[in-house]
Parts: structure tokens; C-alpha cells; sequence
């Protein structure tokens, strides 16, 4: 929600604050995500499947970074609503997936 408001306001403050927001949140979720990768890795070699799992996130993420760089070059509130619309989309996901367990 905040990466979607950042879409539409051009306030100074009101951005700052938003921007924290989406840190604040991210230092959240961190540790939520480390937990659930953490409870679902049962083989005994754990750090390589957890060392895995960061490689694939780490290369999947390359690309959405790379194309959000381009459209910021053209309009930085649309990149905002296409990062908002990615994020709905990557929660629902999680969500819709966790339900299933």
C-alpha cells in the first residue's frame, strides 16, 4: 500500500515517511520469510539448501530490478504501480500457496 501511495504523492515528508514505512515493514519481513525457509528445509544438509534458496530469490529478483530501473527512467509513478501491482500479486501467491499446506 505505501509503495502505491508513493506512486501519487509529491510531498517531501509525506514520501519520507512512506519510504520508512516500506523499510520498517522489510525488517519484518526478513525475519518472517528466514523462519518459514528455516521450518520447511528437512533434509540434514541444511545450509546448502538454504544457501540455494537465497542463489534462486537472489536471481529471480534481477530481473524485476533491471526492468523496474528502465520504467523509473521513463516515469517514477508508474514504476510505483507496477511495483504495487508485482507485490498484490506475489502476496496473493504466498498466500493462495500457505493455505495449501
Amino acid at each position: 500500500v505505501c509503495v502505491l501511495f508513493l506512486s501519487f504523492i509529491t510531498g517531501l515528508w509525506i514520501s519520507l515517511l512512506l519510504i520508512s514505512a516500506v523499510g520498517a515493514l522489510y525488517g519484518m519481513y526478513t525475519p518472517l520469510i528466514s523462519r518459514i525457509e528455516n521450518d520447511h528445509v528437512h533434509i540434514s544438509d541444511r545450509a546448502t539448501q538454504l544457501s540455494i534458496y537465497m542463489m534462486v530469490s537472489d536471481v529471480f529478483s534481477v530481473i524485476p530490478n533491471v526492468m523496474a530501473g528502465r520504467i523509473a527512467e521513463i516515469s517514477l509513478p508508474l514504476t510505483f504501480r507496477i511495483c504495487s501491482g508485482m507485490l498484490l500479486i506475489s502476496t496473493l501467491t504466498f498466500l493462495i500457496g500457505f493455505r495449501k499446506e
